[in-house]
Formats: C-alpha cells, structure tokens, sequence
C-alpha cells in the first residue's frame, strides 16, 4: 500500500509550527505569561490553556510523520488555546488596557484561521465526520 505524504519540507514546517504551540504553552505557563492573558485568566484556566497548548507536541510528530488522522485530531485542542488566548486579548484592547495588543489578536486570528483550515483540508483528505455529514444531507436533499 503506498503512503502518500506530502513533501518532507513541508511536514517539517507544519511540525514545526505546531511544536511552537507547545514551546509557547510552556513558556506562557512557566517563564512569565502575557499580561493579557494574567489579567484574564486564573490558575485552573491557565492549566487547561497549558493543556491545550500542549498538544503541539502530537500534532508535531503527527505531521513530520505524515499521521493525518492524528494531526486532525489535535488541531481543535490547539485551536481552542488560541481561541482562549484571543478571548484574553480581546480583553485587553476592547478595554483600552492595552492597545498594543491589537497586533497579536489579528496574528491570533490568522492563526486560528490557518488551523481551521488545515482542518477542513484534513476533514476532506479522511473523509472526516463533516464530509459525511454533508454526504447525508445532499442524500436527504435528492
């Protein structure tokens, strides 16, 4: 059976970016966290962005592996941390805190909007649950 993967370079840019999410969660929790993010979060909600963020580290070797199914099971986790980051720096800029931060909710958003879409991609390539969902419905619609 062949394996069809896509090219080396490009498993090892998206598993490197998805390792950023780890190495972000860990220095977010351990080393000094953004002040948006202190401001809006208390410690069980820190602990559960730490989780979140840290399934990079599957998505990573999921991705330089070539591991579809398990990429696309770890992306919503790793979009709900940055959903959860953008909900802090929202926060932030709505409030007049800081509104430096606008910056880093776009690059969040751009973030969130890339891994929806590596999503839906995977979605199409696995025939995920939402491709079967629309299958059944064009069937309903007939």
């Amino acid at each position: 059976m062949t394996k069809y993967s896509p090219p080396l370079a490009e498993r090892i840019a998206r598993g490197i970016g998805h390792l950023m999410f780890l190495l972000g969660g860990t220095w977010g929790v351990f080393i000094a966290l953004p002040v948006s993010v202190a401001i809006a979060a208390d410690p069980i909600q820190l602990a559960i962005w730490g989780v979140f963020m840290g399934s990079g580290v599957v998505a990573a070797f999921a991705a330089w592996r070539g591991l579809y199914l398990i990429e696309y099971a770890t992306i919503p986790a790793m979009a709900a941390g940055t959903l959860i980051y953008v909900a802090a720096i929202t926060n932030v800029v709505a409030t007049g805190e800081n509104p430096g931060s606008g910056l880093a909710l776009f690059l969040m958003i751009a973030l969130f909007s890339y891994l929806t879409a590596r999503w839906f991609s995977l979605n199409q390539l696995l025939d995920g649950p939402l491709k079967l969902l629309f299958k059944r419905r064009q069937g309903l619609d007939e």
